[in-house]
């Protein structure tokens, strides 16, 4: 908020790029989209991730992998490469 305010501030009065009355209503409108946007797709995210804990599909890909990673170092490397 204080970061969204501090652009505001230097948008409209340092670099005299946004106007109060013309150009705010348009940038406010524009960035509730944006954000709207990114709001569903962080809830589809969530949706599929309690999708698949609650089908246990984390514990059945672990003991898929489990017989093929012998130490630590081996489970970070294709953990990187996964």
């Amino acid at each position: 908020m204080v970061i969204a305010l501090y652009a505001l501030i230097v948008e409209v009065f340092v670099y005299r790029d946004l106007s109060l009355t013309k150009d705010l209503p348009h940038v406010l409108r524009e960035s509730m989209v944006l954000v709207g946007g990114i709001f569903m797709v962080i809830g589809a995210a969530f949706a599929l991730t309690n999708f698949l804990v609650d089908q246990s599909v984390p514990d059945m890909m672990f003991e898929a992998i489990k017989p093929f990673i012998r130490s630590p170092l081996s489970f970070l490397i294709a953990l990187n490469i996964f």
